[in-house]
């Protein structure tokens, strides 16, 4: 619970952990991992951007939206598509 608090739930439990995973289908390698507290919001990890290269093709969804993101994006003229997982 001290490493990776979470919500609390009818059980009271509170520890949860997230993934935060990019990978690269076109080289089949993976170029990013991390795990970090449920609490954090996904926004965080969209500022994490040093793999991305031009013409690379970014999927997210709504949860990453930062206009800093946005922006480093467009500056390494990449295109973006945000869109809602189902």
């Amino acid at each position: 619970k001290s490493i990776y608090p979470g919500f609390t739930n009818q059980c009271h439990q509170s520890s949860g952990m997230a993934i935060q995973f990019v990978y690269d289908v076109k080289k089949n390698m993976m170029n990013y991992i991390n795990i970090h507290s449920a609490l954090a919001n996904d926004s965080l990890s969209s500022k994490r951007l040093d793999w991305l290269t031009s013409n690379s093709l970014l999927i997210r969804d709504l949860g990453y939206f930062s206009m800093e993101s946005i922006k480093s994006i467009k500056d390494k003229n990449a295109p973006q598509s945000l869109g809602c997982a189902e």
